[in-house]
């Protein structure tokens, strides 16, 4: 799975997977019928998932929460410029009742608040979408989960954007590792490789 990529890249996958198919199905005629033939494209639908920029709920719904946290921990945002095709964050992990304070400050990009906890359906994750418009705030979490900012640049071709981002959670402890709650949850289901995701910082 690749996430926050950019919409050129995600655009050319898609084009690639219509017309791909379509030059398959020339490749054996009369070999196999039109319902083999798609039961075998089937099987391969998913193995490769591109999400624009943005795109957090299709990234809950295939990303395992713990690949999130590992994620954000490395693209961690604090204050300086973000370069033009970038996302950054800052996030806490949050057990249920605990709070957080955040702050964000710049001219430019977008700025959105998610909070991700482990899914009560057939998802990898939730979310939960929390309003950015006064610029700073207090989110109790509901259930433990990754309180997140996340700052977008990616729609500037050659510009950045200076921002500091800044979270504070009550009790100071709050930004610990994800519990063993979590850590059971990922042994139950399979968890998307770590070093398959890209944005660490840096361009796709």
């Amino acid at each position: 799975t690749i996430f926050n990529a950019p919409p050129a890249l995600t655009h050319f996958v898609s084009m690639f997977e219509r017309v791909g198919k379509h030059w398959f199905r020339g490749w054996f005629p009369g070999e196999i019928t039109e319902s083999e033939f798609d039961d075998e494209m089937r099987k391969i639908d998913g193995k490769l998932k591109v999400f624009s920029a943005g795109e957090w709920s299709e990234v809950a719904g295939a990303v395992a929460l713990k690949v999130l946290w590992r994620w954000s921990q490395c693209t961690q945002h604090h204050e300086g410029d973000v370069g033009a095709g970038l996302v950054v964050n800052r996030s806490v992990w949050l057990k249920q009742n605990e709070r957080a304070k955040w702050r964000c400050d710049s001219q430019g990009g977008t700025l959105q608040g998610l909070f991700f906890t482990i899914s009560q359906g057939p998802f990898e994750a939730d979310l939960q979408r929390i309003s950015m418009a006064a610029g700073c705030g207090e989110f109790i979490a509901p259930s433990e989960g990754i309180f997140m900012l996340a700052f977008d640049n990616s729609r500037a071709w050659r510009s950045s954007v200076h921002a500091r981002l800044v979270v504070d959670s009550h009790p100071s402890d709050a930004i610990s590792t994800p519990s063993s709650r979590l850590d059971r949850e990922s042994n139950t289901k399979p968890m998307l490789d770590f070093g398959s995701c890209c944005g660490c910082r840096e361009r796709a």
